[in-house]
């Protein structure tokens, strides 16, 4: 019995150690396996704070948390240059540790910024006056006024009724600017049928364009189904809403009263300065751009909460976009160079006139505005454990990374990555 009771003893003992050991194995294994999935939400932080890197301005640079004591991480960002459709391109290598655990996260970036497409110089929501000595050219002109100016778009287009009063001049499509244009001859374009829901050419798709003058469908016809009136500035860009406003925030360009937007420009000499986005969310009762053009052309934008504000009484002049709730110009003598964009929600959509108002196209400017920042990924990949490190070798189209020859990262100092 005594013999028996110590072999049964035995019998438990292993079967004990023999539970405990896999109990041992288990818990090791989730807990590598826990560890694993946080490094992979770590590295991914890492790549999202490479975006938000971007989306402040920020150039291909390292972003090092290495001194973090639990979770370190480190953040490289390359410049891929301009993508297939023009648009900016980053990779970001994001590789996080936990003593011998290395986790590394690789991602595509790219700004999905889009340059703005004008088919008219002034593009007014609602309806518009022109008044007296106000002169509205589509014809393409130099940034810097040398050449004579051809081509180019319509002078106006208005989602509302036009007016003209006391003979204004439009031009465009090659058209100088004249007097009281005939609707017939290019010039400007009067009660665009936004948003009207109905096929006009016949593709049994509605409303599939946008004003852009592109034939966006590849059915031989441009802008004839068109989307509902921008919504907000962002659209122009084809941004999320308050893209372009958190931008400026950022920035230091984003004013919301009249005095700290004043002030602002004093520190350029009362000049509008080259090359910046600003963004007033407020009505401005006078504005002064300045008495010199602005050599970089530049985004300005004012937008109420509410969508009601006003520019009135305009003067100086200004090189580049400018977005508005809406226009009344009633003093002073203002020229933009560039390119207008209203809203028309103000009572009296948007008067201009009264003094002399010169609005001059010019697609160069346009297409060299200062670029909004909004990064997003589009592709990324998990690569557990180290990465390796790929060299580049010359071909005859470039360079083009080729794997092997990799060396693991060294938790001291990361590795300088090239990405394949």
């Amino acid at each position: 019995m005594l013999v028996a009771a110590v072999l049964s003893a035995a019998v438990m003992m292993g079967i004990t150690y023999l539970y405990f050991a896999a109990s041992w194995r288990d818990m090791n294994v989730s807990s590598d396996s826990v560890l694993r999935e946080r490094l992979l939400y770590l590295a991914e932080g890492g790549v999202a704070e490479g975006i938000d890197h971007l989306n402040r301005g920020g150039l291909a640079d390292v972003i090092d948390r290495q001194e973090d004591e639990h979770w370190p991480y480190w953040v490289r960002l390359a410049d891929r240059g301009i993508g297939a459709h023009g648009q900016e391109v980053f990779e970001i290598q994001s590789i996080a540790r936990s003593n011998a655990e290395v986790r590394t996260v690789n991602a595509a970036v790219e700004n999905r910024f889009r340059e703005g497409a004008f088919a008219s110089a002034l593009l007014v929501g609602e309806k518009c006056f022109l008044i007296g000595d106000c002169v509205v050219d589509g014809r393409d002109h130099d940034p810097f006024g040398v050449g004579v100016p051809t081509g180019g778009v319509h002078g106006m287009i208005a989602s509302g009724t036009p007016y003209f009063i006391d003979d204004p001049s439009i031009g465009g499509n090659g058209i100088a600017p004249v007097m009281s244009p005939d609707p017939g001859d290019g010039v400007y374009v009067a009660n665009v049928p936004f948003g009207d829901g109905i096929d006009l050419d016949g593709d049994a798709v509605t409303d599939e364009e946008i004003l852009d003058a592109i034939d966006n469908d590849g059915d031989g016809l441009v802008d004839e189904d068109l989307q509902a009136y921008l919504a907000n500035p962002d659209a122009l860009f084809e941004l999320p809403p308050d893209t372009i406003r958190r931008y400026c925030e950022r920035l230091g360009t984003y004013f919301e009263t009249v005095e700290d937007l004043e002030n602002y420009l004093d520190g350029f000499g009362g000049d509008f300065p080259g090359g910046v986005v600003v963004y007033l969310a407020t009505s401005w009762a006078s504005p002064d751009f300045g008495s010199t053009l602005n050599v970089e052309p530049s985004i300005f934008i004012q937008r109420a909460p509410a969508g009601n504000g006003v520019l009135g009484n305009m003067s100086g002049r200004f090189r580049g976009l400018v977005v508005a709730d809406s226009i009344e110009h009633l003093i002073g003598d203002v020229e933009i160079a560039g390119g207008v964009v209203t809203f028309g929600r103000a009572v009296l959509g948007s008067p201009l006139g009264l003094a002399s108002v010169r609005i001059e196209y010019s697609s160069a400017t346009l297409s060299d505005l200062p670029r909004i920042p909004y990064y997003a990924v589009r592709a990324w990949r998990d690569v557990p454990g180290a990465p390796e490190i790929i060299e580049p070798e010359e071909t005859e189209e470039g360079e083009e990374g080729e794997e092997g020859g990799g060396e693991e990262v060294s938790p001291e100092e990361p590795p300088d990555v090239t990405f394949d």
